[in-house]
């Protein structure tokens, strides 16, 4: 439930900024004049339940009650047009709250300024201090001052008689069925209130306003400023209504003290210590509001994603990951024998030649992994049917691994750099002389993949093409060999139930229509996902799409679902500028809280048209930045329903920029026009320290023109500064088997839809802050 508390606060205090003497009765009669209508229009019906209960907590306002408010608030309207303010309208919270016990159910835990506000010892001396600093603050007089007495003796007169007290002894369980109804303020329906206060005000402010004008000769203003200052009053009046409903009617002098102390302008005081003192005022008065609301309600005011529930489907999501994940860890094989025999099981077939010499080596260096290959034979059996023969005659450049002596070594027609492959096979194989044979392997050294198998079942035949698609739309290639019609589900479905990690087990977590990532072997999967056409780079206009069309076994760093590429890590996690460095990383508590992301327009190849306005990393700066217009500017959160039930819900408000840290730091890879309009439309920045990521809580990881080089930095930090990755990626990658979404990285959808809503509670909530310093501490973990 959204606290009115909010919009109540934020009306009182315009209301107050924009009033002035000389419109201050009319704009009060205009306040009334539409007030009764707001409350109608405003009312959700259906909201009771139509149960006794909720019947009997209504009652009708009385005659005398409602006279009592409008004269309150016609004389406090006649002050303010003499006086500008209530000086002494503070001293309405302690009188009002010596009369008025709060359900246990209507305290709230907000630990702002402490409990002691709302005590009858603490909220008295809050007010003293408070008509202190607005006595002086508005050089009220003795004289004026004692006519400020009367009035907010009729003010509280009229508070009083539209009050509630829980003086019965009821219980929080009696207090909150009395508060089911948004439309019910202190068992009295606002609607109802609302009329029967303004039959009444409405004939009291055109006396005063008469006797001003015709009688004492004061000027009115403007009529429009009038009608625009009346407005906001009636909202200020209908959010107040709805949040006395949801505590007491002290909440409406505290809102009140709030606008007054917020709105005294700082520079027109008569020292610093003045202005400090009117803020103070302003803080206490905002304290004492948090204090009266519901629990719930008081965490909502400021946020609109809070939801009222106690499992966030992104727990639910990481629970059932981290089970999954640990029940994975639990079926490896703990000795040689049982990792052989599991081999057999699995792929029928024996394990390679030096699995044995594998096996000590991992078993050595501490990995909690022994039995999965599942991606590797996946990759390697279309060419288990082929003769060796036929594999050579299908590779043409090769790097080349030498047993006897353990090294590797790169060999390219007219390529001399390697992109440091000799260099990462190094690292990887370690000191594995005379262990393994000697080998020959095709290296990709595009970003890009490259292998399209043209028939899984038949590869041995047909010959090897290649052909340059680079700059062009390629999604048709892509999906060439998908399934087609129904049978794209049930095929790609079957080949995501297989034993592993990846995030499959929370397919069947609630999301409540949030788009959150339930299966991310599924997510990737270019089959079941036709609309990822126009949404990723690599299918819109590749920079370079070199595609051998055949049965060749080439080692790339990263393919999508329909290329046969096999996997290998990719070298640039070893180069010194994506290389984690623990004395650059900073303690959790002295990260920022908010995501971060910085880079350059790599992805795809930007023409003259506008198709770069969806490439996947532009869209990403698009949202963080807020320059989407219209129906592309909402953005979607998770709230609750008056029956307690989470519904997605809207918002057309621009993101909380503290939390977004997002910008190209170059802009490259384009052509004509597209080279001038994308500096224009976003914002950028020069340059960005390569570890800059490291000082935020929340770092985000996407594709370039491939897999993204700086993933296994963010995944490496170690001790308590780990910083916790979001990933956003079409490509599979080699460690897919070995790393789990929602335990070691939290994934994030191709369209970003659920973006807004992940960062709010993984920023905003304790739940969502101690989840992601789980996800960061669990990304040096994934697999050894």
């Amino acid at each position: 439930m959204l606290s009115p508390a909010g919009p109540a606060l934020l009306c009182a205090a315009l209301a107050q900024h924009l009033a002035s003497r000389d419109v201050e009765l009319v704009s009060e009669a205009v306040c009334w004049a539409i007030l009764p209508a707001l409350a109608k229009v405003t009312r959700r019906h259906g909201r009771c339940c139509g149960t006794s209960s909720t019947a009997a907590a209504s009652r009708p306002l009385a005659p005398r009650s409602s006279l009592a408010f409008a004269l309150g608030v016609a004389a406090a309207c006649w002050y303010r047009a003499e006086e500008h303010i209530v000086v002494l309208f503070p001293v309405l919270t302690p009188i009002l709250l010596s009369g008025v016990r709060l359900a246990p159910a209507l305290t709230t835990d907000s630990q702002l300024l402490g409990p002691s506000v709302t005590t009858r010892w603490g909220s008295g001396l809050v007010a003293a201090f408070s008509c202190l600093i607005l006595a002086r603050s508005n050089g009220t007089g003795l004289q004026s001052l004692g006519v400020c007495v009367l009035v907010v003796a009729l003010l509280y007169g009229g508070y009083l008689g539209v009050s509630t007290p829980n003086v019965d002894g009821s219980s929080a369980e009696d207090a909150n069925e009395r508060k089911r109804c948004d439309d019910v303020a202190e068992g009295i329906y606002v609607q109802d209130m609302a009329l029967a206060c303004a039959l009444r005000v409405l004939p009291a402010l055109a006396v005063a306003t008469g006797v001003r004008m015709f009688v004492l000769d004061e000027p009115n203003g403007s009529f429009a400023k009038a009608v625009m200052v009346g407005l906001v009053k009636a909202l200020s009046w209908l959010f107040t209504l709805k949040t006395a409903r949801q505590s007491s009617w002290c909440v409406a002098t505290t809102i009140g003290t709030f606008a007054m102390a917020s709105t005294r302008n700082p520079f027109a005081q008569t020292s610093d210590l003045q202005a400090v003192s009117n803020l103070g005022a302003s803080m206490l008065s905002l304290g004492q509001t948090m204090h009266m609301l519901p629990k719930a309600a008081g965490r909502s005011t400021w946020t609109l994603w809070a939801l009222c529930l106690g499992n966030h489907p992104v727990e639910a999501l990481a629970r059932a990951a981290e089970a999954e994940f640990d029940a994975m860890l639990a079926r490896q094989s703990r000795n040689y024998t049982a990792a052989e025999a599991e081999y057999r099981r699995r792929y029928g077939m024996g394990p390679p030649a030096g699995f044995k010499a594998w096996y000590d080596y991992a078993v050595a260096r501490g990995s909690p992994i022994i039995d999965e290959f599942d991606m590797i034979h996946e990759a390697v059996a279309p060419f288990l049917k082929m003769s060796g023969r036929r594999v050579r005659a299908a590779m043409r450049e090769a790097c080349a691994f030498t047993g006897e002596t353990g090294e590797t070594r790169c060999r390219h027609g007219w390529r001399t750099f390697d992109r440091h492959i000799e260099e990462a096979f190094g690292k990887m194989l370690g000191d594995v002389k005379g262990v393994l044979p000697d080998v020959e392997f095709l290296v990709n050294h595009l970003d890009e993949p490259r292998v399209m198998l043209p028939d899984r079942e038949s590869t041995s035949r047909g010959p090897v093409t290649v052909t340059d698609l680079s700059r062009q739309p390629i999604w048709d290639t892509l999906t060439r060999n998908c399934p087609r019609q129904g049978a794209s589900s049930s095929s790609s479905s079957s080949s995501s139930t297989r034993p592993g990690v990846g995030g499959r087990g929370g397919a069947e977590t609630d999301t409540h229509g949030m788009p959150f990532v339930t299966d991310a072997r599924a997510d990737k999967d270019l089959c079941r996902h036709p609309e990822y056409r126009d949404m990723h780079g690599l299918a819109m206009s590749p920079v370079s799409f070199v595609l051998v069309d055949g049965a060749v076994p080439v080692l790339s760093t990263g393919a999508p679902s329909t290329m046969g590429d096999v996997l290998f890590p990719s070298p640039a996690y070893g180069e010194g500028e994506f290389a984690y460095d623990e004395g650059r990383d900073v303690p959790w508590e002295r990260k920022r809280n908010a995501l971060y992301w910085a880079g350059s327009t790599t992805g795809a190849y930007a023409s003259d048209d506008d198709g770069w306005r969806r490439f996947h990393r532009h869209r990403l700066a698009a949202l963080a930045q807020c320059l989407e217009k219209g129906e592309r500017q909402r953005h979607w959160y998770l709230g609750s329903d008056e029956g307690g039930r989470v519904r997605r819900r809207a918002s057309s408000l621009p993101l909380n920029g503290r939390l977004w840290d997002v910008a190209f730091t170059r802009m490259v890879q384009c052509r004509g026009a597209a080279c001038g309009a994308q500096p224009t439309r976003f914002d950028t920045r020069r340059w960005a320290d390569k570890d800059a990521a490291l000082r935020s809580r929340l770092v985000f990881d996407v594709d370039g023109n491939g897999i993204s080089g700086r993933f296994g930095k963010l995944l490496a930090s170690r001790s308590a500064s780990r910083s916790a990755p979001l990933k956003q990626t079409l490509l599979r990658e080699w460690h897919d088997e070995r790393l789990a979404a929602w335990v070691h990285y939290v994934p994030v959808s191709q369209g970003l839809g659920e973006l807004p809503e992940l960062v709010a509670w993984l920023t905003g909530s304790e739940a969502g802050r101690a989840r992601a310093r789980r996800v960061g501490g669990a990304g040096d973990e994934g697999g050894g």
